[in-house]
């Protein structure tokens, strides 16, 4: 059994098809180059990205303000039975503190 002769080649008498042909200036090749590089597009994220990190460390010179609240009442009500001594009554009512920190 005897195969058929198959060949993959490409004939160079033959001009190439149109589709496949791209007259290209030296600058526009430049241009297309610098916008396709990978290594570039990735320099420039890393830019962006160390100008947040900037900002973020600036931040820590920022002011703060903090703004803390307490309130605390007692009343000592005296209650005098007749001829014994007085009984003293406390009472203390506390609010929750407020601790807030407004960046």
């Amino acid at each position: 059994m005897s195969l058929p002769h198959t060949a993959w080649c490409l004939d160079v008498t033959q001009p190439l098809p149109t589709e496949r042909r791209e007259t290209v200036s030296l600058a526009d090749a430049a241009v297309r180059a610098l916008q396709n590089n990978l290594d570039i597009s990735i320099s420039r994220q890393n830019r962006e990205s160390r100008l947040a990190d900037i900002i973020i460390e600036q931040s820590k010179f920022d002011p703060n303000l903090s703004i803390n609240g307490q309130y605390n009442r007692t009343v000592n009500p005296s209650i005098v039975p007749s001829s014994e001594e007085p009984i003293q009554i406390s009472l203390v009512r506390s609010l929750p503190s407020i601790n807030e920190t407004i960046h």
